[in-house]
């Protein structure tokens, strides 16, 4: 997961505020579309959690963009 954080850093940082907010909400709004599946595993409702954590972080660095 670090190695997402780190990607997703580098987007923050280097592209657009608008462009790089855009692309945050769409994989939050995917990681919570697929939480909402029942038959998840395990395994994919931790990846999707700690993804949509993550990707809120993201998004509270960029609030000022609207």
């Amino acid at each position: 997961m670090e190695k997402y954080r780190e990607s997703l850093d580098k987007i923050v940082n280097s592209v657009d505020c608008k462009e790089a907010r855009a692309f945050a909400e769409k994989i939050y709004t995917h990681c919570e579309q697929q939480l909402l599946k029942p038959n998840l595993t395990e395994g994919k409702k931790y990846y999707n959690l700690k993804t949509k954590d993550i990707t809120l972080e993201a998004l509270n660095k960029l609030k000022q963009c609207n």
